[in-house]
């Protein structure tokens, strides 16, 4: 979610640092530090006071003062005039899937290549570099496409080529990061554009993430995705 800055009674400006990305669940309000991989959690009593602070309106109580010292000394928020997330970008709820295929799905060396590339790369980010670090360069990689990719057809047959290759070096146990992070690479190494999504639910307390286009769920089912907030989309 965005948010504009606030101005605070000190002439300070409040707002999110780029490489923070929030929501809210049923039940309350939940922060990502994409650059040191860590959630952050607070009741839903405390929704009101944040908004205030991210609707450009001052600080005019305990409350929310109290708030703004304790999101700040998290690294949270920022009192800096120039703060700049990563571009938000919205989804429709997923409703579609693509797990009763009318056609099965046809394998080509052409696919195993960079199925292995994609593999590499999600494991080395996923090893190496902040959450932040791969948005960043999941964003540089879309950028470098036509924006005339988004053949839905096209993604579905990449996708279920890809559910044929993934249990060869995949195993059902591992994460679904890597899953997500690897088909997101191969769709664009096939030039086809889809979505990174981490959603988070609260009670009980997962993350999940998966990849979406449009409203098809690429690697999950809906039900099995909507019972989370999206926290980040790239």
């Amino acid at each position: 979610m965005s948010a504009q800055p606030a101005t605070s009674e000190e002439g300070l400006v409040y707002g999110l640092p780029g490489h923070v990305r929030w929501c809210t669940t049923g039940s309350g309000i939940v922060f990502l530090d994409l650059q040191r991989n860590r959630y952050f959690g607070l009741g839903a009593d405390q929704a009101p006071h944040l908004q205030s602070l991210l609707q450009a309106q001052r600080i005019s109580n305990t409350q929310q003062a109290a708030l703004a010292k304790l999101l700040m000394e998290r690294g949270l928020l920022t009192a800096s005039a120039s703060c700049c997330p990563l571009p938000e970008e919205s989804l429709p709820k997923p409703t579609l899937s693509i797990d009763a295929p009318a056609v099965a799905a046809s394998l080509r060396p052409g696919h195993w290549i960079r199925y292995l590339l994609a593999l590499r790369w999600a494991k080395r980010h996923i090893d190496r570099f902040p959450l932040y670090t791969t948005a960043v360069e999941l964003l540089r990689q879309r950028s470098s496409l036509s924006t005339g990719n988004n053949d839905t057809e096209r993604a579905i047959e990449l996708a279920l080529a890809f559910r044929s290759l993934r249990p060869y070096l995949m195993t059902a146990r591992e994460r679904c990061l890597l899953h997500a992070l690897t088909l997101t690479r191969f769709l664009a190494l096939h030039q086809l554009r889809a979505h990174w999504v981490i959603g988070v639910q609260t009670h009980p307390w997962k993350a999940h993430s998966w990849v979406q286009l449009g409203t098809y769920t690429l690697d999950a089912t809906p039900e099995e995705v909507v019972g989370y907030a999206p926290i980040l989309v790239v």
